[in-house]
């Protein structure tokens, strides 16, 4: 019957007659009861009895059956499985077939790397040069299949790759032992910045020059790319693998729920540096701020930050706290294209 793996994949170990006609799309009654009564007959489904509960038609129907499944064959994985690697997780998979079967491929191509290359495994590599040396994909430890393949088998540790950080945008002013960068949250504000400081460099004809915000000398301008700032350690890494010096960071987004949240999350994801809020530049964004200007957030933001919120306001002082209160409260926000290019030809030093 073509509804058979309709019956078989329905969610609940029993369905109701109404659910059943839906799934086998009769063109009668008749034909209703003849294909219920040949399921009953070829054991792919029984009628609950319990209640003698039917359909008041005739012939008539039972209102409710459970389906019975075929027992599965398990005698080919389990041989599979019984030959896997020693290091991998044979008792496990042994106790749960299906998880052999759901991933079978993936594992069995495992296996066959750990038999053959078990000895290359003393030698590093980066993530994706080890699963493609596995398997011959090198995004493979990217999807989440091979990831729990990996994690099922307690084999991350000896399958031996290390994570590469990854590049981010960035605009380097001047190259000294101690650098100020500066990140920003999106890509205009950024641009902008990288092209008033370019254009400065290139009048003065020379990169031994500092330039300063509200004070503050910044040496680099970094793009933040949104959240693919917030993975683990990659301000960590952006220090001491990429640029290899001594930094000091000051974080600048949007004043809206999700870029406190960004803020927060950079520091939380890189616990071994500084991180400073660059707070004269919301301040600097406040001022900007009129009745016409400002907006409502178009898309519902989580505040996902309420239990945190006092580690961003503390940067401010208490009147400017109460205004960014208010302001997100009301559902408003403020970007950071509210400060343009004329602003930043006056406020860069």
């Amino acid at each position: 019957m073509d509804n058979l793996n309709k019956i078989y994949n329905w969610k609940r170990a029993y369905i109701n007659l109404e659910e059943l006609e839906g799934l086998i799309h009769p063109v009668n009654y008749k034909d209703l009861y003849q294909c219920v009564n040949t399921l009953i007959k070829e054991g792919k489904i029984k009628p609950v009895i319990k209640d003698n509960l039917k359909n008041g038609m005739h012939p008539s129907l039972y209102i409710k059956y459970r389906i019975l499944k075929e027992k599965e064959d398990n005698t080919q994985p389990i041989k599979e499985i019984k030959t896997l690697h020693p290091s991998m997780n044979i008792s496990g998979y042994l106790k749960q077939v299906n998880k052999y079967t759901e991933n079978r491929h993936v594992i069995l191509e495992l296996s066959n790397f750990l038999k053959n290359n078990d000895k290359s495994l003393k030698e590093p590599m980066s993530k994706n040069e080890r699963a493609y040396a596995i398997w011959g994909y090198e995004k493979a430890l990217d999807q989440s299949n091979y990831k729990y393949v990996v994690e099922f088998n307690h084999l991350r540790e000896k399958l031996n790759y290390y994570l590469t950080p990854e590049p981010f945008f960035d605009f380097i002013l001047k190259d000294k032992e101690v650098m100020n960068v500066l990140i920003v949250e999106n890509k205009d504000p950024w641009y902008t910045l990288c092209k008033i400081l370019s254009d400065m460099q290139n009048e003065t004809k020379s990169k031994d020059k500092s330039y300063s915000l509200f004070g503050k000398t910044i040496d680099v301008i970094l793009y933040g790319e949104g959240n693919k700032i917030n993975k683990s350690r990659a301000l960590e890494d952006y220090e001491t693998k990429i640029i290899g010096r001594k930094l000091h960071f000051f974080y600048w987004g949007d004043l809206d729920y999700e870029g406190i949240y960004l803020f927060l999350k950079v520091k939380e994801q890189n616990p071994a540096i500084k991180i400073q809020l660059f707070s004269e530049l919301y301040s600097y964004m406040l001022k900007l701020i009129t009745n016409r200007t400002i907006r409502t957030v178009e898309k519902n933001q989580k505040n996902r930050i309420q239990d945190q919120m006092q580690l961003f306001l503390e940067n401010f002082e208490e009147k400017e706290q109460h205004r960014i209160i208010d302001i997100l409260t009301r559902g408003k926000y403020i970007p950071q294209e509210i400060i343009n290019y004329p602003d930043y030809k006056e406020l860069i030093k």
